[in-house]
């Protein structure tokens, strides 16, 4: 689902409802589980080790959005399953054996239907393997992966079953489609064959397109299909506006009032329980990932603080990149950042931030990265190694996240409107704060206002999408330098929105402040092939946000968001920001301070990394 900006302000009059590809009925009309009805098991029920398989719980004269699921496991070795509150059981048995698995359905009256099936698992370890299964709602966007030990060749992707669609297989080991509308439930079934040294393999692979509701939402913004999403917490007792309120196509016009859906922190700041009722999930591991990280590793107990400016925190496995919306008051999280196994990464969509490829044809980059004792803060796994990782190595990723997402959220609704909120809905009271040009950066764009007209150009090209001037692709790299250091931004990205432009700051200052890491941002040049070794620094800074010139307006975001902190001492306890060496490599920019180029602290044995992990791809904007 494109979504084509963070934080999306509404202007009610310039939107109109359009309706879904198909003739869906609403759901009140449901016909309840009767007695006479039962559930067809369709998919895989034989089947190699380590092969990802599906099978499709098929209730009889049933649309499954109208019923619950709950998948068990009863016997057999214990299998991660992907999604066990979904109508399709996707799983890879590690080993051979009888595994046997119960369904239960419930429809809206909670009339439940339960049955079992078996699934027999012997013959040789399956390494040629397509992970994973899918559901997803017609319409939305699918992406499948082939996963082999050995290079693979000889790929080719076949339909073998349901309503033709178009793959696009541009990389051999990856085929990503539009899923069709559909009247009902509709399995599409896939073979993708190849040879593994100089073995013939193949494997099958089913995505479940569900039929949905015709979109009935006035707002552009969810006028897109949108994946299945309920209360990670099913006893919340707010488990069922949330499913309709913050991530859904029937999204209702003045959106849901504040008694329905009221701010996380409307009532005081929010404990973890508080929190994780307003929780909305496609998978239930991001939920239970997320909780374990807000309470093992939010030890400031800022990120709790913060998600009281929210209706909800909505983590799907199609939110792609992560956003602010001011009609919801949620925030909403790409899953990326939350993944511990490649089992739980196998059901994020792969497909790209739809702001990949813009301003390819400016001449220079804006490159930044998380850096702690002169090394990467945070390291990148490649997909086909299938690594795992723990809640630490996630953490600066997630954190920096966390941070830049509730500082918009905290910039529409900060600490001080909690208790003052009128409704009828949260949409009601932000709008009165942006009428008025009243929002925390509104303040701060005042007060410290960014002064390149070149820069400001430059990111409307980068991040929004709009066409270069022959002069903006003429700038060199030195140009931009000239344009870049003197004024007051800490990032590239800050130039795109006012409210951007706040949240990178206070995303900074935190980071550092927090965890001792300190934030990369370079000027350079935009060779043919880009890695950290031919992309050359014109200019750099470690730790922008200490600048002199800058410590007034960061400070002003921690006294707006978290005015429990002290914010004068902890921007002056900042360590001064440090230099790149202009002229050099981004990789020998990476050690600073004496170091001596290209020697990090991992190289010196201060920790020893994993061989398989990667530096992290060049980066520009925000994640």
């Amino acid at each position: 689902m494109k979504r084509n900006f963070a934080v999306m302000l509404l202007v009610a009059a310039g939107l109109s409802a359009c309706g879904g590809g198909s003739s869906n009925d609403s759901g009140p009309g449901a016909p309840p589980i009767s007695g006479d009805d039962g559930i067809t098991f369709v998919g895989e029920t034989e089947a190699r080790p380590q092969q990802a398989i599906a099978v499709w719980g098929q209730v009889d004269n049933q649309q499954s959005r109208n019923l619950s699921y709950r998948w068990r496991q009863v016997s057999g070795p214990s299998v991660f399953i992907a999604d066990p509150t979904g109508p399709l059981l996707a799983i890879s048995p590690p080993t051979s054996g009888t595994y046997q698995f119960e369904l239960s359905a419930t429809d809206s009256a909670g009339n439940v239907l339960q049955d079992q099936v078996d699934i027999n698992v012997s013959g040789e370890v399956q390494t040629f393997n397509v992970t994973r299964d899918h559901m997803v709602a017609e319409g939305n966007g699918v992406s499948l992966r082939l996963y082999t030990p050995d290079s693979p060749s000889n790929i080719n992707w076949t339909q073998t079953a349901g309503p033709s669609v178009t793959l696009d297989t541009t990389n051999p080991v990856q085929a990503f489609f539009d899923s069709p509308d559909v009247g009902i439930d509709t399995l599409l079934s896939f073979r993708v064959s190849g040879q593994v040294n100089g073995q013939n393999w193949s494997d099958d692979v089913h995505v479940l397109v569900t039929s949905e509701l015709n979109i009935s939402t006035p707002y552009e913004i969810f006028q897109e299909p949108v994946a299945r999403v309920k209360a990670y917490k099913q006893d919340s007792p707010y488990a069922s506006a949330l499913e309709t309120c913050v991530y859904s196509t029937q999204l209702p016009e003045g959106f849901c009032n504040i008694d329905t859906l009221p701010l996380i922190g409307q009532n005081g700041t929010p404990s973890l329980d508080d929190i994780m009722d307003k929780v909305v999930v496609s998978h239930e591991w991001m939920g239970q990932n997320f909780e374990t990280f807000l309470r093992d590793y939010d030890t400031s107990g800022d990120l709790k603080r913060l998600l009281a400016a929210t209706s909800a925190v909505v983590i799907s496995y199609d939110v792609r990149p992560s956003f602010y919306w001011a009609g919801t008051a949620a925030i909403y999280l790409d899953p990326e950042d939350l993944w511990l196994t490649p089992e739980q990464r196998d059901t994020i969509n792969e497909a790209p931030d739809y702001r990949a490829g813009f301003g390819s044809d400016l001449q220079f980059l804006m490159i930044w990265r998380y850096t702690k004792n002169n090394d990467y803060a945070s390291l990148f796994y490649p997909r086909e190694l299938r690594l795992t990782r723990s809640m630490t190595d996630l953490q600066p990723d997630l954190a920096s996240l966390l941070y830049h997402e509730l500082a918009h959220a905290n910039d529409f609704l900060p600490p001080s409107t909690h208790a003052s909120l009128q409704g009828p809905s949260l949409w009601d009271d932000i709008f009165l704060r942006f009428d008025r040009a009243g929002l925390v950066s509104d303040e701060i764009s005042r007060d410290y206002p960014l002064t390149s007209s070149e820069m400001d150009g430059l990111a409307q090209v980068r991040f929004n999408g709009e066409t270069a001037t022959p002069t903006q692709r003429n700038y060199q790299p030195d140009d931009v330098t000239s344009f870049f250091e003197p004024d007051l931004a800490t990032d590239f990205y800050a130039y795109s929105t006012t409210r951007e432009d706040t949240a990178m700051m206070f995303e900074e200052i935190m980071m550092a402040h927090r965890f001792g890491i300190r934030r990369d941002v370079a000027v350079t040049n935009d060779p043919e092939v880009r890695t950290g070794d031919t992309v050359i620094v014109d200019w750099g800074q470690r730790g922008r946000v200490a600048e002199d010139k800058i410590q007034a307006r960061a400070s002003a975001t921690i006294e707006s968001f978290l005015p429990n902190l002290n914010a004068t001492e902890i921007v002056s306890g900042l360590p001064a920001p440090t230099p790149m060496r202009a002229g050099e490599s981004w990789n020998s920019n990476l050690s600073l301070n004496g170091t001596p180029a290209g020697v990090s602290a991992l190289q010196q044995g201060t920790k020893v990394r994993d061989p398989r992990l990667q530096e992290p791809p060049l980066r520009s904007g925000r994640h």
